[in-house]
C-alpha cells in the first residue's frame, strides 16, 4: 500500500502485468486494498506509472482467473474489485481504473464502464468519468476525432451483434442512475448527417421552427424532430443520411417526404415577415432506437437535482419529439373529454332537483362513461406497469430497470385519479336512488360541488402543459407543493392548533366549531367581528379571567392579541418572503420542469393509449368506433319510450349507453395515439425492423442552458478548479521570472554601455592633461 515501495520496483525490473496464482495483478491488488496516500493525484500517478510498465498492455482489461475460492472474485477487472463492498480503494477515484479513462488496445467499453460505476453506487466517480471522455472527445485533434469514433462505435455495437445486451436498455439504465453522465455521453453522439447529393437536394440554412399542431400565433419552438430509418453504412458506424436520388423528381420520392416537415423553408408569403424564420442547423443523433419507452421513462423520472439535463440537445429533443407527436394529440381528445365531464356535473348541480332533473340521464350517462374510460385506462396502464416490472425483475442484465416500472410508483403517482374515479362513482351510486329525501339531495349536491371542484382542479392543472400559459401554471404549482412551503404550513398550523386547544379550554360552554371558525376569521383575514368574539371587545367577554393581583384581565385577551400580533405581523409576511423566493427559483428552472412533465405525461400516454399493434386490431378499432357511437346513441334516445316503472330496464339502458360512449371514448384516444405516431412508432417490445435514428432541425444559436444555471460543483470539480488555480499561478510566477531575468540582462546592458562611454571619455582625455587645459579646450570647444 506504499506508493514509493511500489515504484521502486517498478524501476527496478518488476513487471507491472505479472499475476499471481489466481492470476491477481499489482493493480488488483491496488484496487482491493488501496494506498495508504489516498489522494486522487497520488492514485492517479502509480496507475499512470503501472500502465508503463506493463509489458502486455493491457493490465487494465486483465481478469483473475476461475480458480479462486470466493466467486466474487472470479474472472473480474481491477474496475471491479474497486466496486466490491469490501474494497478500501477511493469511490471517488475509480475512475482512474476505467479502461476508457485510459487509451486501450482492447474494443472500447465506455457505456459498459460507466454502468459499472453506476451499479456501484459511485454517481461522482461516473460524472467525473463522462467528463473525462467528453474533453477528450471535444478536442478539434486527430486524437480527438479518435475518441469520438470509440465513442460512437460502441453505440452502434449491439445493432451488428445481436448477442450483446439490448443497448436501449443499458442508455435507460444510465440515465436513470447517473443522468448526468449519460447526458456527457450522449453529447458526443450528436453529429451532421451525411448527404447523398449537396448539390441537388442540399440541407435549408433558413427554415421556420413551427409544429404542425401548433395552435399559438407566431408560437415558434426551438427545434423540430423527426425519427426516420434512412442511414447507410459508412466505416464501421451506421451514419443517418440525407437521401435524395437525381434521376427522380422530388415529388416522386415520397419515401423523404419528411425533409419539408422537418424543415420547413420559408413561404413566399411571409418574405417580410424576418421574425418568423431562422437560421438552422440539422443534427442526428448517432444510437439507435433513441426513443425507446425505457428511455423516455427514465429521462421523465430524474431526480429534482439533475433537471439540468433537460438543457441537453438530445434530451431537449427527446421532450419535444414526444410532445409533438404523441402527447398533444392525446392531451387535447383527454382535455377535452374532462371538460364535459365538468360541464355535465355543473348542469347537474345547476338543476337542483337530485335525480329527478330532466338533465341527470344525460349527465348520468356522460359521468359514468368517463369513470368506466378512466377506469380502462387505469386497470391497462397498471397491467403495463407490472408486466415491464417482472420482466426486468427476472432479466440476467439491467434490473435496475424494474423501479421505473414498479406497480407502487404507479399508484402514488395516480392516487389523485383514483380518489376522482372513486368520488363520482359514489355520487352515481347515491344519485342511483328512486326517492331521496331532502337530506339526502343536499348529500348529494355536495357530493356534486366536490367532483365539480376537483375537476376543475384538474383542467387547470392539464393546462400546465401549454405553451404561453403553463410555464406559469407549473410554477406556481411547484411553488406551492414546495418542501419549504410545506413546512411553513406545518408549522402554522401546529401554532394555530394551539392556540385553538387554548380558546376551547378557556370557553367550554362554547361550540368549538365556533371557536375555530371566528380564530380562522381573526387571525388570518383581520376580521373585527371575529376579534371582538375572540375577547378584543372591551364591553366583556365570557372566557375565563386570570388574576394578576388587585387586577383580573381576562386570558382570552392575552392569547388574542398574541395571536394576531404573531399571526398577523409574522407568520403571514414569512410566508410571503418564503413563498416569493421559492417561486423565483422555480421560475427560474420553469423551462427544463416544462420540458420533463411534457415528457412523462407523454410516455404515460404511450403506455395507456396504444393497446394494440397498427394493424388488424386498429383498423378493427377504426370500423368500430363509430358503430359504438351510433349504438350508443341509439340505446340514449331509446331511453324515453321505455316505461318509467321499469326502472330496472331505464338503468340499463343509460348503463349501455354509457358503456359504449366510453369504449368510443378509449378506441378514440388509441387512435389518436397510433395514428398521429403511425409513421415513427416508439420502441415498445423489442426493435424489429431498420433502426431508426432521431433527426434534429434546432436554431443555430441554440445554447445549452447548463451554464447559466450554475450546476452544483462536486469535489472533483473543485479539484479541477484548484488545479487550473495553480497552473494558472505557475504560468505567471514562470512568466515573472522570465521577465526579471530579461530586466537583469537590460541593466547589465546598460551598465556596460555606461562603462563604455566612460572608458571612451577617458581615451578622450588623457591623464596627463590639467584641469586648466581641459577646462581651456572645453572653452575652445563652446567656442567653436
Amino acid at each position: 500500500r506504499q506508493k514509493g515501495s511500489i515504484i521502486w520496483l517498478l524501476h527496478h525490473g518488476a513487471d507491472a502485468g505479472a499475476v499471481n496464482l489466481h492470476g491477481f495483478t499489482a493493480l488488483h491488488f491496488l484496487a482491493l486494498n488501496g494506498l495508504v496516500d489516498d489522494k486522487i493525484e497520488a492514485i492517479e500517478d502509480l496507475v499512470h506509472i503501472l500502465r508503463e510498465h506493463d509489458k502486455s498492455g493491457r493490465v487494465l482489461n486483465a481478469k483473475t482467473f476461475n480458480n479462486h475460492y470466493l466467486m466474487h472474485f472470479r474472472s473480474k477487472i481491477p474496475l471491479e474489485f474497486a466496486a466490491t463492498g469490501g474494497s478500501q480503494f477511493p469511490k471517488d477515484a475509480m475512475y482512474l481504473l476505467a479502461p476508457s479513462n485510459w487509451e486501450a488496445k482492447d474494443e472500447p467499453r465506455f457505456f459498459e464502464d460507466l454502468l459499472l460505476l453506476a451499479n456501484s453506487n459511485t454517481t461522482h466517480a461516473a460524472d467525473a468519468l463522462a467528463r473525462k471522455i467528453c474533453e477528450k472527445a471535444s478536442r478539434g485533434t486527430a486524437e480527438g476525432s479518435l475518441w469520438r469514433s470509440r465513442v460512437r462505435k460502441e453505440a452502434q455495437n449491439w445493432l451488428f451483434e445481436p448477442g450483446l445486451v439490448d443497448g436501449s436498455a443499458i442508455l435507460a439504465s444510465l440515465f436513470f442512475m447517473v443522468p448526468n453522465a449519460a447526458a456527457d455521453m450522449v453529447d458526443i453522439l450528436v453529429a451532421k448527417p451525411l448527404l447523398q447529393d449537396a448539390a441537388k437536394h442540399p440541407i435549408p440554412s433558413r427554415a421556420i421552427l413551427k409544429a404542425p399542431q401548433s395552435f399559438i400565433p407566431g408560437g415558434n419552438q426551438p427545434m423540430l424532430c423527426s425519427y426516420q430509418p434512412d442511414a447507410t453504412r459508412f466505416g464501421d458506424l451506421l451514419r443517418p443520411e440525407w437521401k435524395f436520388n437525381a434521376e427522380e423528381r422530388e415529388v416522386d420520392q415520397s419515401h423523404i417526404s419528411w425533409h419539408r416537415e422537418l424543415v420547413q423553408e420559408q413561404p413566399e408569403h411571409l418574405v417580410d415577415r424576418r421574425e418568423d424564420v431562422h437560421a438552422v442547423s440539422v443534427k442526428v443523433v448517432l444510437w439507435a432506437d433513441f426513443l425507446d419507452l425505457d428511455i423516455g421513462r427514465a429521462l421523465a423520472c430524474t431526480p429534482t437535482k439533475n433537471d439540468k439535463i433537460f438543457s441537453r440537445l438530445p434530451v431537449q429533443a427527446v421532450a419535444f419529439w414526444y410532445w409533438n407527436n404523441l402527447g398533444f394529440p392525446s392531451f387535447v381528445l383527454t382535455w377535452l373529454l374532462t371538460l364535459s365531464e365538468v360541464v355535465a356535473l355543473v348542469c347537474w348541480g345547476l338543476g337542483n332537483e337530485g335525480n329527478s332533473d330532466q338533465s341527470y340521464p344525460f349527465c348520468r350517462t356522460v359521468l359514468l362513461a368517463g369513470n368506466i374510460r378512466e377506469a380502462i385506462n387505469l386497470c391497462w396502464c397498471f397491467k403495463q406497469y407490472t408486466r415491464r416490472w417482472w420482466k426486468y425483475k427476472r432479466s440476467k442484465h439491467h434490473t435496475v430497470l424494474r423501479y421505473l416500472w414498479e406497480p407502487k410508483v404507479y399508484i402514488t403517482e395516480n392516487a389523485v385519479e383514483v380518489v376522482s374515479i372513486l368520488l363520482r362513482a359514489t355520487l352515481l351510486v347515491f344519485m342511483d336512488e328512486q326517492h331521496l329525501d331532502s337530506e339526502e339531495v343536499d348529500f348529494g349536491q355536495a357530493l356534486i360541488a366536490i367532483n365539480v371542484m376537483i375537476g376543475f382542479f384538474h383542467l387547470t392543472y392539464m393546462l400546465r402543459l401549454l405553451d404561453g400559459m403553463g410555464k406559469g401554471i407549473l410554477a406556481i404549482w411547484e411553488t406551492f407543493f414546495s418542501r419549504t412551503i410545506q413546512n411553513m404550513l406545518f408549522i402554522c398550523g401546529m401554532f394555530f392548533v394551539n392556540f385553538f386547544l387554548a380558546f376551547i379550554m378557556l370557553a367550554k360552554d362554547r361550540d368549538p366549531t365556533e371557536v375555530f371558525l371566528q380564530l380562522y376569521r381573526g387571525f388570518f383575514f383581520g376580521d373585527g367581528g371575529a376579534l371582538d368574539v375572540l375577547g378584543l371587545d372591551v364591553s366583556g367577554d365570557k372566557y375565563a379571567r386570570l388574576l394578576l393581583g388587585p387586577m383580573a384581565v381576562g386570558m382570552n385577551r392575552v392569547l388574542a392579541l398574541l395571536g394576531t400580533s404573531f399571526f398577523t405581523v409574522i407568520i403571514l409576511n414569512l410566508m410571503i418572503a418564503i413563498y416569493s423566493t421559492e417561486y423565483e427559483k422555480f421560475t427560474r428552472d420553469a423551462e427544463l420542469l416544462f420540458l420533463k412533465h411534457r415528457l412523462r405525461i407523454s410516455c404515460d400516454f404511450v403506455v395507456t393509449h396504444r393497446k394494440f399493434s397498427w394493424g388488424i386490431p386498429m383498423c378493427a378499432s377504426l370500423v368500430g368506433l363509430p358503430l359504438l357511437v351510433f349504438f350508443g346513441v341509439d340505446l340514449f334516445m331509446l331511453r324515453p319510450f321505455i316505461s318509467w316503472h321499469l326502472a330496472l330496464c331505464r338503468k340499463s339502458c343509460l348503463t349501455a349507453s354509457a358503456l359504449m360512449f366510453a369504449l368510443g371514448q378509449v378506441f378514440a384516444q388509441m387512435i389518436v395515439v397510433q395514428g398521429m405516431g403511425q409513421q415513427d412508432q416508439v420502441h415498445l417490445q423489442g426493435h424489429g425492423g431498420d433502426p431508426r435514428f432521431l433527426w434534429i432541425c434546432h436554431r443555430s444559436d441554440f445554447n445549452s442552458l447548463a451554464a447559466d444555471l450554475g450546476l452544483l460543483a462536486t469535489k472533483e470539480d473543485l479539484r479541477h478548479l484548484t488545479e487550473e488555480v495553480h497552473e494558472q499561478i505557475g504560468e505567471l510566477s514562470h512568466t515573472v521570472q522570465t521577465l526579471s531575468r530579461q530586466m537583469d540582462e537590460k541593466f547589465d546592458k546598460v551598465l556596460e554601455y555606461v562603462k563604455r562611454v566612460a572608458e571612451a571619455q577617458e581615451a578622450a582625455f588623457p591623464p596627463h592633461f590639467s584641469s586648466g587645459s581641459r577646462s581651456r579646450h572645453r572653452g575652445s570647444n563652446s567656442c567653436s
